[in-house]
């Protein structure tokens, strides 16, 4: 309630709130006079507020079409509408006007808090809800730093477009599409470039600059899409008016497109010059990465413990079960063995070497943790390392390990469920296509993963 408390006015005699909005300098001689008052009749605050919010918003866009109209041209007539009714005021004279037209909503919109389609809706700011739904996600860590700054991000521009002063009854299928329009006409990096400063989203879109990506306008509108659903089933909404506003996919482009694997010249030339690298990070990564086809920061986050032996099996526990290990959802915590060849190749020893130092309990130290988890430092070197040694295109990172692990326990006619459960996802038809989970015993998934061709010696 603070932005609007510097519309609301009390009575100290009858204790009823008024709402006091001033008419920009610009569109004085337009309407005549230069404020508007109104009785907001209640004696309530809280009441008092969210009616001042509706107030406020109805007339901030009739000032919006004032301004399209000749500097010089009298405003001629007001339309009003309220629920069902509309009427059309011409007197002849501005102020006249605006004060009949200001009558006749009073007497013709029930000053209450609830919507009218629905009474058990009350009108809540956009900027509540958004604190609400984002406080609930942070306080029950269901994103992590990084998303939580980037889905305030997105909603912090909702508001934007939309208007500081919407309301949950404000929202309609008019705004959403809006929404969407204007999405697909800004430029990126609205705070960041100092040239956007001070400017409205409508300056900003004048300059014509290139537009934010599909892609990005997808993830601004998949986002909204969560706040608006959650704003439903707590009953702050009655329909979500974002639903469906999604655009369609590029016909013919795959989420295996999104990265490419590395082909076998790739992983030659990789383990030919990793082999000469000092840091320990830097020699197990990538082995690490290709053996077991596990995302980089569930290998940087790794503690020593969580290399075990099950039996005549060695195997990775990737899980979240310290406060400094986070995972991409909660079916990517798994077992996965250890290849043959990453145990032949000094890695279990090399564990042992640690643990009996006793150092530290995580299997590189050496990287920090930062907002994103472990993986800042190994990411940003592989991403050189694997520049200066030709591997040049954009599409190829870390993650290609990944993708290559699929590719070639696919052509060793290993099963999809299989490759399903070292991957870490529960979709078997997404693993067809890109990956896939499950739970299975380690000695099938063992015989899986040595199935895997051993990286090629320099």
């Amino acid at each position: 309630m603070n932005l609007v408390n510097r519309y609301l006015v009390k009575n100290e005699s009858s204790g009823i709130f008024y709402v006091r909005l001033n008419i920009p300098p610009d569109l004085h001689h337009h309407f005549g006079i230069k404020a508007l008052k109104r009785s907001l009749k209640t004696r309530d605050k809280l009441d008092a507020g969210i009616n001042c919010l509706r107030f406020i918003q109805r007339y901030k866009h009739e000032f919006a079409r004032v301004r399209s109209m000749p500097k010089n041209h009298r405003l001629g007539f007001i339309t009003v509408k309220s629920n069902n009714s509309e009427v059309t005021i011409d007197t002849g004279d501005d102020e006249k006007d605006f004060e009949l037209a200001n009558k006749w909503q009073e007497q013709h919109t029930p000053i209450d808090t609830h919507q009218s389609s629905n009474q058990s809706l009350q009108s809540t700011a956009l900027s509540v809800i958004v604190d609400k739904y984002c406080e609930e996600q942070e306080s029950t860590n269901a994103w992590t730093e990084k998303s939580a700054q980037e889905y305030r991000a997105v909603y912090a521009l909702l508001i934007d477009i939309l208007g500081a002063l919407i309301t949950s009854i404000d929202l309609n299928y008019g705004l959403s599409r809006r929404y969407k329009e204007t999405l697909l006409k800004i430029p990126p990096h609205l705070n960041k470039k100092s040239e956007y400063r001070g400017l409205s989203i409508g300056d900003i879109i004048a300059l014509g600059h290139t537009p934010i990506s599909t892609t990005t306008v997808k993830k601004h509108i998949t986002r909204v899409g969560s706040l608006m659903s959650w704003a439903k089933r707590h009953g702050y909404i009655e329909d979500n008016v974002f639903e469906g506003l999604q655009l369609k996919s590029n016909k013919g482009k795959s989420a295996a497109k999104e990265r490419y694997p590395f082909d076998q010249f790739d992983i030659d030339t990789i383990f030919k010059t990793n082999s000469r690298l000092k840091k320990e990070y830097q020699k197990w990564l990538p082995m690490l990465g290709y053996y077991t086809g596990a995302r980089i920061n569930e290998l940087c986050q790794l503690h020593l413990s969580d290399i075990q032996k099950d039996g005549d099996f060695w195997y990775l526990d990737i899980n979240d079960d310290t406060d400094d290990k986070r995972l991409k959802t909660t079916s990517s915590r798994r077992r996965v063995p250890i290849h043959n060849a990453l145990v032949s190749s000094g890695f279990i020893q090399h564990v042992n070497d640690l643990t009996a130092l006793d150092v530290s309990d995580r299997l590189f130290p050496e990287l920090p943790s930062s907002r994103d988890g472990y993986a800042k430092n190994a990411s940003r070197w592989f991403s050189t390392f694997k520049s200066d040694i030709g591997i040049t295109d954009s599409k190829k990172s870390f993650h290609s390990f990944r993708h290559s692990f699929v590719d070639y326990l696919k052509a060793a006619k290993v099963e999809p469920h299989l490759i399903s459960a070292l991957m870490g996802h529960t979709d078997n038809s997404i693993t067809t296509g890109r990956y896939g989970s499950g739970e299975w015993e380690l000695d099938q998934l063992s015989e899986s993963i040595n199935k895997l061709p051993p990286h090629r010696q320099p």
